[in-house]
């Protein structure tokens, strides 16, 4: 558990700083190996998913609401109350 927040400041190096979305999700991951209930965790994995989806140069993926409501829903399940995830679900 001590390596979470080093592993959040590499993620979010890679997500904000170098738009390494792929590679920032897999860290994010890497902390939901650490901490399965980590809501912070699973919202950051959606934005990787997003920002992923609206880089590439072709339509959006079949499955990206499918994808990106699992995501909230399972934040939810932790964390109902968890404002990140009603809110990106609510925009969703």
């Amino acid at each position: 558990m001590d390596q979470i927040p080093g592993l959040f400041d590499e993620a979010d190096h890679l997500l904000f700083k170098q738009r390494k979305f792929s590679e920032a999700e897999k860290v994010f991951k890497k902390i939901l190996d650490l901490d399965p209930s980590n809501t912070h965790a699973i919202n950051s994995i959606a934005y990787c998913v997003k920002f992923t989806a609206a880089s590439m140069n072709i339509a959006l993926p079949e499955n990206l609401f499918e994808t990106l409501h699992g995501l909230y829903q399972q934040a939810l399940a932790i964390e109902p109350l968890c404002i990140e995830a009603n809110f990106n679900l609510g925009l969703l």
